[in-house]
């Protein structure tokens, strides 16, 4: 490395002159709320409530991005990079992370409060006490009586320590909550790092912490933004493990922190799980500890192509963002480049920088795919890289959608704000003098029961389907492995040798699941449709307009709800540990087969119970919501303007707005509102208009 290139230069992203996405996003959500504003000032009343909670909708726009991986893989340490704060959360001590703690960037703070940390209620520190955590449940399941009483006895051990650690706070703890005004490193151990100690030191409440929360102000980040480091999915006991996929299945991002140097090892297979049940646009796999490779010019191309061959072999998408790096060099890239920081790996880092500079120059490619992966000279820390995946991922699979949906419901409310102030002055086409108005209520009433009833039989529909194949697909992966196990037993060899499809399983299951969300999210946007053509036409009936000057934009259907339940150990995927060591011992090899599928059996019923019990019933409230909220807004339009039909309701109403030449003045700002909103930055997309 020559004295003329700095090694630090190669850990930082070229600097671009164009504004980034997550700018021109925070941008477009200012002026929708300026546009909002000004549209309070001159919209009929009965839009006001509506007005405000948009703009409480854009207040609360944030992006919530999870970190998860193994135990040591490097999540914390990577953390504290993209949050800019060395040390802030305890990385490579210990005992390690064990809570899983949200880092809120920019976003409203509770009570001026920076930091809270939630305890497991005592319902909860119950269960999981009892119960043994999904371990426990599993030999609970298998009928290990004795197995169940040894998971039982170290989840008491663990339970018992954490008492005599908190003494007679203990029942005081549980279900509270403990704020801070502000925070430090030592503070935040207390709460999330595990500990064995007596002292008050590390891991006091680790225990029986359920969640950390912490708010910082960060000018670096354009938009607000949550970044959660999460306990290791190798956790010994998987107590943790639903409170950890609740916040998975709630985040928009999905970091996957990986190992160079057991990428996609037995405990990886978790992971993957996670990725099956995820949506392609939330992934991104961060291929960390680089700096420990002992050629990684030729390393990360060998990995690259072995990374996105596994995730072919597992129907998943091999163009999905993968980014190198090493969360020691991002952290010289956040807190300054020192040989103390870069220890040893600076001859690693010094190499790396010579082979690449030897080839023809950096990739023009976007950023985490392969050919970028194997040219660049810079950033190779890979932080500003993976910044700059997470925030394209965010505004164009999240952002930009939640925007475009507002800038549509603002669009409407100006135009049944106009409607209404034209009507009441008379200048616009007059209502039908034959209208009925009773009519008109029935015919609303009738729509909003009729596709009410229809959203629910489309979605029950696509919902029985998905249940039906899911039950198929259990019965065919336990007849298939019980004459795979019999096969193995039967010709001498063990359980051992038997190696379960479980990952074919969880695959199948997840496809199923998608393709439910999806038919189910197209089937309830055709009912939106509908429900907006009809309300369309209510209009034109109301004002005997032929021309359509009205035009409606239906709602877009939510997807389903990302079901936790997916993304679960699967009992049989235990085999490989525990269940192996208590089977082995306690069964011979005909009765091993039955109890095999009798333990698929059961998680194929607790399966389908929370399919149809839970994320059905969600979907289906959720779809009806969106229904009524739609039909229930455009019914008090119409209602408004099917009473202004004699001229005394026509001055009430002049009455209320004001003026006639206040009433127009307000015309005059709605159209230039509509005007902004049809016409507004590019980037949102362009409302279809009709007339």
């Amino acid at each position: 490395m020559s004295e003329e290139k700095p090694i630090d230069i190669h850990l930082q992203l070229l600097q671009s002159s164009e504004r980034s996405d997550g700018a021109n996003l925070r941008a477009g959500l200012e002026w929708l709320d300026s546009l909002l504003s000004r549209l309070q000032d001159c919209a009929v009343p009965d839009a006001m409530a509506r007005i405000t909670d948009m703009q409480q909708l854009i207040k609360k726009f944030q992006v919530r991005i999870s970190l998860v991986g193994q135990v040591k893989a490097g999540k914390t340490a990577l953390t504290n990079s993209l949050i800019g704060k060395p040390e802030m959360l305890p990385s490579d001590v210990n005992p390690w992370t064990s809570v899983v703690t949200s880092v809120h960037i920019n976003t409203p703070k509770p009570r001026d409060h920076r930091a809270v940390f939630t305890f497991f209620s005592q319902d909860e520190w119950s269960e999981m006490v009892t119960g043994g955590g999904r371990l426990g449940e599993v030999a609970q399941r298998a009928n290990f009586d004795e197995e169940f009483a040894e998971v039982q006895e170290q989840i008491t051990a663990m339970q018992t320590a954490a008492e005599r650690r908190l003494g007679k706070n203990f029942k005081y703890l549980l279900g509270s909550t403990h704020n801070f005004t502000g925070f430090h490193p030592e503070l935040i151990k207390k709460y999330v790092c595990l500990g064995d100690d007596e002292g008050d030191t590390e891991g006091r409440f680790a225990d029986v912490t359920k969640s950390a929360d912490l708010f910082i102000d960060d000018p670096h980040y354009a938009l607000p933004t949550v970044i959660r480091d999460t306990p290791g999915v190798n956790d010994p006991f998987l107590v943790r493990e639903t409170v950890t996929l609740d916040n998975l299945a709630d985040s928009d991002i999905c970091v996957i922190v990986l190992s160079a140097h057991q990428t996609f090892t037995t405990v990886d297979i978790a992971l993957m799980r996670i990725l099956l049940a995820l949506q392609h646009d939330q992934i991104v796999l961060f291929i960390n500890r680089i700096d420990e490779l002992n050629d990684p010019d030729r390393q990360i191309s060998e990995i690259d192509a072995y990374v996105r061959h596994t995730l072919i072999q597992q129907g998943l998408p091999e163009d999905l963002p993968i980014v190198f790096g090493s969360a020691l060099w991002a952290n010289a890239a956040s807190f300054g480049v020192t040989k103390d920081v870069l220890g040893n790996s600076i001859g690693t880092l010094e190499k790396l920088v010579d082979d690449r500079l030897e080839k023809d120059g950096p990739s023009t490619r976007p950023a985490g795919m392969s050919e970028t992966n194997s040219t660049k000279t810079h950033d190779l820390s890979g932080l500003a890289e993976l910044q700059h995946v997470i925030e394209t991922k965010a505004v164009k699979a999240f952002g930009e959608p939640f925007l475009q949906k507002l800038r549509t419901q603002a669009f409407d409310l100006c135009q049944q704000s106009s409607v209404l102030m034209r009507q009441a002055l008379n200048n616009a086409t007059p209502i039908r003098k034959d209208l009925d108005v009773n009519k008109l209520v029935d015919q609303m009433d009738g729509l909003l029961s009729e596709l009410d009833t229809e959203c629910t039989r489309v979605t029950k529909k696509c919902s029985e389907k998905m249940l039906f194949d899911m039950s198929a697909i259990y019965r065919n992966f336990i007849s298939n492995e019980t004459k795979a196990l019999e096969a193995v037993l039967s010709s001498g060899g063990t359980t051992g040798d038997w190696d379960a499809d479980t990952d074919g399983l969880r695959r199948a299951l997840n496809k199923t699941y998608q393709d439910f969300s999806k038919n189910g999210q197209m089937s309830v946007q055709e009912i939106f449709a509908t429900s907006a053509a009809k309300v369309e036409s209510f209009y034109a009936s109301i004002l005997d307009d032929d021309s359509q000057l009205f035009s409606v934009t239906p709602p877009t259907a939510n997807e389903a709800r990302m079901p936790t339940s997916l993304m679960q150990s699967m009992t049989i995927d235990i085999t490989t540990g525990w269940l192996e060591t208590w089977f082995t011992k306690k069964l011979n090899k005909s009765a091993f087969a039955k109890r095999m599928a009798d333990i698929v059996s059961d998680d194929m019923r607790t399966t389908i119970h929370d399919m149809r019990e839970i994320y059905i019933v969600d979907f289906i409230k959720v779809a009806r919501l969106q229904l009524h909220d739609f039909l229930a807004s455009h019914m008090q339009t119409l209602q408004g303007l099917s009473v202004l039909d004699g001229d005394k309701q026509k001055s009430a109403m002049r009455q209320k707005l004001g003026v006639d030449a206040e009433v127009n003045s307000r015309l005059l700002e709605i159209a230039e509102i509509e005007a902004a909103l049809v016409n507004g930055p590019s980037i949102i997309p362009d409302i279809e208009t009709t007339g």
